[in-house]
């Protein structure tokens, strides 16, 4: 479904919100995490990420939410992987509830990160002007490795996530995240190895996505003080 979508990709698309709603500041980046319940993987990506850019120079500029495609309103994060996730120095799991995919909130989002190629064609079917900022996580972050050794320069410091997620997505032949290689595995109602497995296998991840994050966001500009 990905492929059919590349005739649209380059169109401009309206980002609109709720009547009433505020407007961010111009710089501000809204980064957006999807999987199927929103109780496990982009929950869980959602709060790790927001947790570490919170520590560094995006603090303040970037926004990380996240949805699910068939979430139930009436779970919660699992136990074990709150305990997992307070052992990586993870914050807000045990709040965090699940919510479902908002078609108005694709469209917002400067970044979206599924966990596996399914997620991202459910993306794509409800935003389809989403295509030029929708990978699967491990898609994105195995594409910004092979740029940065492969193309130097694609990523200007500064450059703003929205034209750096276009400048990944014009490379992404590169990798094939269709083929499932690049999914992530669901740990939902399984044994405590197979949460442990994902949180290992998303942290390097994770980090990889923050650093790009940030280079694209730049250092904060800073303000006279008198």
């Amino acid at each position: 479904m990905a492929e059919n979508l590349l005739l649209r990709a380059n169109q401009p698309f309206a980002q609109t919100r709720p009547v009433g709603a505020s407007a961010p500041p111009p710089e501000h980046t809204r980064v957006m995490f999807v999987c199927t319940g929103n109780v496990c993987r982009s929950a869980y990506a959602e709060r790790a990420l927001a947790t570490t850019l919170a520590e560094g120079p995006a603090a303040g500029r970037v926004t990380v939410t996240s949805m699910g495609t068939q979430p139930n309103q009436a779970l919660g994060v699992p136990r074990t992987l709150q305990r997992l996730g307070a052992q990586e120095g993870v914050v807000g799991l045990e709040t965090h509830r699940p919510r479902a995919l908002v078609p108005h909130e694709l469209g917002q989002a400067h970044l979206i990160l599924t966990a596996t190629a399914e997620h991202m064609d459910r993306v794509l079917h409800d935003a389809p002007q989403c295509m030029m900022r929708t990978f699967t996580m491990l898609e994105f972050a195995q594409l910004v490795v092979l740029l940065d050794s492969q193309e130097p320069g694609w990523l200007e410091p500064g450059m703003g996530v929205p034209a750096m997620a276009r400048a990944a997505a014009r490379h992404r032949s590169k990798v094939h995240a269709a083929d499932g290689r690049l999914d992530l595995p669901d740990p939902f109602g399984k044994a405590e190895e197979d949460y442990r497995q994902m949180v290992d296998r998303v942290h390097p991840v994770l980090d990889r996505i923050r650093r790009t994050i940030e280079r694209a966001v730049g250092p904060a500009e800073s303000r006279p003080t008198g």
